[in-house]
Formats: structure tokens, C-alpha cells, sequence
């Protein structure tokens, strides 16, 4: 049993590390290559997300209303340091 002050502060110490977006992972002799990145800045109690994906080979970040070009999940990273990959989405190559 824990109370709620402790899982928020689990989730604030979760939310400080960031992960860097492999764009390749092999699992159980399959590959898959990462199609999109959701990233979040912000603590446990409040934050705002953005999205970069791919569509037709094309990377794009997603904010709100605001779409833009974009060089990949991992140069977004980093020209945003403060942004961290929240969910990473693969498919199957």
C-alpha cells in the first residue's frame, strides 16, 4: 500500500532521466525501426507533450497546433535538452 504523495514523487524521480531513442532495435531475431517519439517536459504535476514522427521518410514535430520539419527523435533531444522521450513508437522492418 502506498499513499499518493509517494507514487508522485516515484513519478517526479522517474520523469529527471532521459532516454535516448535507439532508431533500430532487433528483438527475438525481428528488427524494428522507431516511427515516432512522444516527448514530455515538465515535472509530475504539470508538463506538456510534443511529437516527432515520421511520415513518407520525413521527420516532423508536432506541437499543439504547430507542425514543423524536423532532422530526427535524437537531434530533437538534443537542441531541446529539457525534453524527454516519454513513449517511443516502432514497427517491424
Amino acid at each position: 500500500w502506498t499513499t499518493r504523495k509517494e507514487r508522485t514523487e516515484y513519478r517526479a524521480d522517474m520523469l529527471r532521466h532521459a532516454i535516448e531513442p535507439s532508431h533500430t532495435i532487433h528483438l527475438n531475431d525481428v528488427y524494428y525501426s522507431l516511427v515516432a517519439c512522444v516527448y514530455y517536459r515538465g515535472n509530475a504535476s504539470i508538463g506538456h507533450y510534443v511529437t516527432v514522427a515520421k511520415h513518407d521518410g520525413q521527420w516532423w514535430l508536432y506541437d499543439d497546433v504547430c507542425r514543423k520539419k524536423c532532422d530526427a527523435p535524437k537531434a530533437e533531444l538534443q537542441h531541446n535538452g529539457h525534453f524527454m522521450s516519454y513513449i517511443c513508437v516502432y514497427e517491424q522492418s
